[in-house]
């Protein structure tokens, strides 16, 4: 991306506005101090990042440039420009943006010499793709007659030629060098409406014929005789102010945007073919000595800029990722040893990131100050981690000076800037008046962002990781590897707040949340957008960018999210009364929620490993869940060691300090372990939303678990018992034992803290029936026989929720029933009656063993005995009344009847 005449340090659009009084840009990028230590609040205007790019230089000795300007403005963005390579198919460029930039005066375009021989032009550096230059030099002419032409114009025209070294496409004999940097040239005669010899009539000589026209006299001057040559000169006729604008104007002005179209598009073409021949013998060469990766870089680099610059980010991008994977491979020769060259080496630490690291530790703590910040998830665009402009990386790699790390990510960088305008982002577009015409954005594209994201920066933080560990190899300090953890998880959180804030749109509607009244992120687009469709600007190309939803139908909308959505809306009334109206989805919004989504997680996740370092994360061991496994096993029992008793104690996490984080809405976060809470419920909370969006109804649940547990660890039992009792029937129509059991038993704990008698004793009723099922399922026969007990902590467990249901039951209203086989197995009726000796009635013989620990006291026992052969319903209850112990093991219990046979 070209910056016109940007501060060629901090890249401000106007030199005289920089803070740093830098000067204008004069070759290779450098990075700049106040840039990076600015004032992040400064209210002075910035350059965008989608700064138009400088396709057009003009000169304009009459200052009529800014007439020309709001003439041609209206007509800007280019539209419809097609180009034809012999190479490859026609690609249509639908919109064109495009910049205007004031030539250099001669002082900028000549330096004076070393040796004090006198000024000598500027040189073009010997690697193409490192200088940026204009498609398209117009020269703006004010000439009203004949005389003033003969006289001064064309003089001055033919200079500016001649000072150019034209290298246009009617040059073909030119250098490969000029060819890289190949331009168009167009003289543009602006003639002021009512002035001047052209609005006369033209006067007739004695002979009979018409005097030539300051126009004719240009066209026959500068466009050649042949009749294939270009015409590159057109008229403007500017209007008086208040006046009707003069009946050709329309049709100049059409002209004059015709032939800057094909100015452009024959310059690009041969810039094209150019480097083509020149990146095929590079890559030719490649077995050859001296061959450099980083070279070959920056020259393919230089096609895949062009691209961009006319608008083709399908074939830019398909060239960053043909870099990628040539990165990959030349990492790949180099961790196998297979380098011979010096100049291949890339470096396994980055510099800037090791001076940070040993910053950090020289510090020893953390930045205490209180930041303010609007959201939990806020971010400056100074805080951005993948920004081509973050380091001089350019500069690094035609040095062969630069990480492995700092290398993949100025690529990933560069791939995410053309992802981004190709998908119309509001983050770039933002309010520029250029966008008028604004078109919505491509919600395909901004999810395939998100995709690529979330792989890069797992990636990355490995990578990260291992370069500081080298990096720091010889340093000795105990704090080493906690200030590697913190600036990985603060270089992970960064990069996924700033894919989410770039992929940011209004387009996708979210449910309304399920927290307590919390910052909300920023929503920056002030009106929503409206679904974007088939997209016709760029060529579908499937190595480099995702096909459009037409080409693949989405994942139908099934039942369980349906009810999902339903109960998410019914739980909100339990912290918000309203709720926010439900809009229809626009094409792509399931597939970006879904990848914003695993954004969100991804940054979580980071939160979690931060927090776990501070000794903040509460695992399910803390709960004493029945369904435990790591509980498990015969008596509950481990093998220690007893040779140092010092080691038998559970370690507790020692103070960490926060040194390595930066970006400040982290820091807040981290302040206290209610901050991280309240920070960790909100992350959770937005992947809750996302997942709902985009149908996925499995991870939308499981975020809501993490919810209804935050709740329940806070105190808030009725709110969490309302999460609790809509999750569990969904985790057991899917036959998820261990997650149902599991909903059933906080459910529980949540109605006991309630006093909700009766709803209790039905739910541990359910709860003890499930584990009952499960730790069953889990056991062998041989087991069964031998009543193989459970660990000693679920032994314990168990009688107590036991006890619980009896004691609870003894408040009922009504009796509650509940099978015998949920609790009891092995239940066997002896057919045969056995009559007392000594009085009237008989025993029937019953066995079984019980399921729910080593015993239990039953008071009665009561049976229904039913006639089998009897056509009647005749039945007979008999029942004993004496205390009996049913053991796990196969115990037999008689039941006494008085009634006489």
């Amino acid at each position: 991306m070209v910056l016109g005449t940007a501060c060629y340090k901090c890249h401000w659009l106007l030199p005289e506005l920089c803070p740093g009084n830098h000067g204008p840009f004069q070759g290779s990028f450098k990075q700049c101090d106040w840039y990076g230590n600015g004032d992040r609040n400064s209210s002075t205007p910035k350059l965008k990042l989608i700064a138009h790019t400088r396709l057009v230089e003009y000169t304009d000795p009459s200052g009529l440039f800014p007439q020309v300007q709001s003439i041609v403005e209206p007509k800007l963005p280019l539209k419809n420009l097609h180009w034809k390579s012999p190479t490859r198919p026609v690609r249509s460029i639908e919109s064109l943006r495009i910049g205007f930039a004031p030539a250099q005066t001669d002082s900028g375009e000549r330096k004076s010499s070393s040796d004090g021989t006198g000024s000598v032009p500027h040189r073009r550096h010997q690697i193409p793709g490192l200088r940026q230059t204009p498609y398209l030099k117009v020269y703006i002419l004010r000439c009203d007659d004949n005389d003033t032409y003969k006289a001064t114009a064309r003089k001055a025209l033919r200079e500016w030629i001649k000072s150019q070294s034209i290298s246009s496409s009617s040059q073909t004999t030119g250098s490969s060098q000029e060819k890289h940097d190949a331009f168009e040239y167009l003289i543009l005669h602006v003639v002021q409406d009512g002035d001047g010899a052209e609005k006369a009539p033209a006067p007739t000589s004695k002979w009979g014929r018409s005097t030539t026209t300051v126009l004719e006299k240009i066209k026959a001057d500068f466009n050649g005789s042949s009749k294939t040559a270009v015409d590159r000169v057109g008229q403007l006729r500017l209007p008086k102010e208040g006046s009707a604008k003069s009946p050709e104007f329309a049709e100049q002005l059409e002209d004059l945007i015709d032939k800057m179209k094909n100015g452009i598009l024959a310059s690009f073409d041969l810039r094209v073919a150019q480097y083509e021949e020149d990146i095929k013998e590079k890559d030719a060469q490649r077995s050859l000595p001296g061959w450099n990766f980083c070279t070959f870089f920056i020259l393919k680099e230089g096609l895949a800029r062009g691209f961009e610059n006319v608008g083709l980010f399908d074939d830019a991008l398909a060239g960053y990722d043909e870099l990628s994977a040539g990165l990959d491979a030349a990492i790949r020769d180099q961790m196998e040893g297979n380098t011979e060259q010096p100049g291949n080496t890339l470096l396994n630490s980055s510099k800037p990131w090791v001076e940070a690291a040993k910053k950090a530790l020289d510090a020893g703590i953390s930045a205490t100050e209180d930041y303010n910040i609007g959201s939990p998830l806020s971010i400056q665009p100074d805080d951005f981690p993948l920004s081509s402009n973050k380091l001089p990386y350019r500069e690094m790699i035609l040095a062969s000076d630069i990480s492995i790390f700092d290398f993949r990510t100025y690529i990933f960088s560069r791939q995410l800037t053309l992802l981004l305008r190709a998908a119309r982002a509001p983050s770039l577009i933002g309010d520029d008046a250029s966008t008028r015409e604004k078109k919505p954005e491509d919600l395909i594209l901004l999810s395939e962002i998100c995709q690529r994201s979330t792989e890069y920066i797992s990636l990355a933080a490995r990578t990260l990781r291992y370069g500081l560990e080298c990096g720091l190899a010889e340093v000795e300090n105990k704090a080493k590897a906690n200030i590697i953890n913190n600036i990985v998880s603060n270089w992970a959180y960064c990069a996924a707040l700033q894919i989410l804030d770039q992929t940011f749109t209004s387009s996708l509607s979210l449910p309304e949340t399920s927290t307590p009244a919390v910052n909300q992120p920023k929503e920056s687009s002030n009106s929503p957008s409206p679904a974007p469709e088939n997209r016709s600007d760029i060529p579908r190309r499937s190595s480099s960018l995702v096909q459009s939803s037409s080409g693949r139908p989405p994942r139908p909308v099934t039942q369980d999210i349906s009810e999902s959505v339903g109960l998410l809306q019914r739980r909100l009334t339990l912290d918000h009364p309203k709720s926010a109206p439900s809009l229809p989805q626009k094409t792509g919004s399931e597939q970006l929620a879904s990848s914003r989504g695993e954004l969100l997680l991804l940054a979580r996740r980071s939160l979690e490993e931060i927090s776990l370092r501070l000794g903040w994360v509460q695992g399910w061991n803390d709960l004493n869940l029945l369904f435990d496994n790591s509980r498990g096993g015969s008596g509950g029992l481990a093998e220690v060691s007893l040779d140092d008793d010092a080691k038998n104690i559970e370690a507790k996490p020692e103070s960490t300090s926060l040194a390595g984080i930066e970006l400040p809405s982290l820091i807040a976060g981290l302040k206290s372990r209610e901050s991280y809470l309240s920070l960790f419920e909100y992350l959770t909370d937005q992947i809750l939303r996302h997942h709902i969006v985009a149908n996925r109804a499995n991870s939308a649940e499981m975020a809501l678990a993490e919810i209804a547990i935050l709740r329940f660890r806070q105190g808030n039992y009725e709110a969490a018992a309302s999460y609790f009792h809509q999750m569990a029937p969904f985790y057991g129509s899917k036959l998820w034992v261990v997650l149902e059991g599991t909903m059933l038993e906080l459910y529980s704990r949540c109605l006991k803290e309630l006093n909700r008698s009766e709803d209790y004793v039905r739910m541990m009723l359910k709860l003890l029936a499930k584990f009952a099922s499960y730790s069953q399922s889990k056991l062998s026969l041989r087991q069964k026989s031998l009543s193989t007990p459970t660990s000693i902590v679920q032994q314990e467990q168990l009688s107590g929720y036991v006890a619980d249901l009896f004691e609870g039951a003894k408040g009922l209203q009504k009796d509650v029933t509940a099978s015998l086989l949920d609790f009891f197995a092995d239940l066997h009726v002896d057919p045969a009656i056995r009559l007392y000796d000594d009085k009237d009635g008989f025993q029937i013989q019953l066995s079984l063993r019980f399921l729910l620990g080593p015993q239990i006291h039953i008071d009665s026992v009561k049976l229904r005995l039913i006639s089998a052969s009897s056509s009647q319903n005749a039945e007979h209850w008999i029942e004993t009344s004496t205390n009996l112990t049913i053991k796990s093991s196969t115990t037999k219990i008689l039941i006494d009847s008085q009634v006489r046979t």
